[in-house]
């Protein structure tokens, strides 16, 4: 009974640790509803503490990145490959020797135009930032 009970007891604190964490701030919440005012959104947190909201404009599907603090650090939207700039694609295939799996066009407080590509190289998936000439942002 004693373990039961005990084993229960951690089990509600770790659910408990896990829903405080993963609460959208406020100040996340806020900047968001500033920049795109009566969009609806789906929210997640990645591994390194960003929020992403994906949602709908233009009959497009978005995704606007925060950090924990409410900063925003992008807004990206899905691109069919064939939209990629000729540059950019180049620069993929002599520079990095990798295939373009997806991407999504978007703009950030430092960069007006920046693409984020899924890319593949033997069977290694890996997501990047790219200006339009192909250099990789960091």
């Amino acid at each position: 009974m004693y373990q039961r009970n005990f084993l229960f007891i951690i089990v509600l604190l770790a659910t408990i640790s896990l829903q405080a964490q993963s609460t959208l701030p406020r100040g996340v919440k806020m900047n968001f509803e500033v920049m795109y005012s009566s969009k609806k959104a789906k929210w997640n947190q990645d591994s390194t503490g960003w929020w992403q909201a994906k949602f709908k404009l233009n009959k497009k599907v978005n995704y606007a990145r925060y950090d924990a603090k409410g900063h925003w650090l992008n807004t990206m939207e899905e691109l069919p490959l064939e939209s990629l700039p000729e540059g950019l694609n180049l620069s993929i295939k002599e520079n990095w020797g990798s295939k373009i799996v997806s991407a999504r066009k978007g703009f950030s407080p430092f960069c007006k135009e920046l693409y984020e590509l899924t890319i593949q190289k033997d069977n290694i998936t890996s997501r990047r930032l790219f200006t339009p000439e192909g250099l990789a942002v960091q």
